[in-house]
């Protein structure tokens, strides 16, 4: 494994850390997106998933 496959990991791993942290709800809802801060890192935790497919996508198109 090269960098970019390690940082793509590490991006992916992250951002899938930061959707499934958010705060629980009292109403048993799986995703409570009801306050800003929830709000702003589900989103940055979707984008680091995206940026880490990404990432590892054109790196094995180029190695290949």
């Amino acid at each position: 494994m090269n960098f970019k496959e390690i940082f793509g990991l590490i991006l992916i791993a992250t951002g899938i850390f930061l959707i499934i942290a958010q705060p629980f709800s009292p109403t048993g809802a799986v995703i409570d997106l009801s306050t800003s801060s929830a709000k702003v890192s589900f989103v940055v935790g979707i984008l680091m998933v995206i940026v880490g497919f990404v990432v590892m996508l054109f790196d094995r198109k180029i190695n290949r």
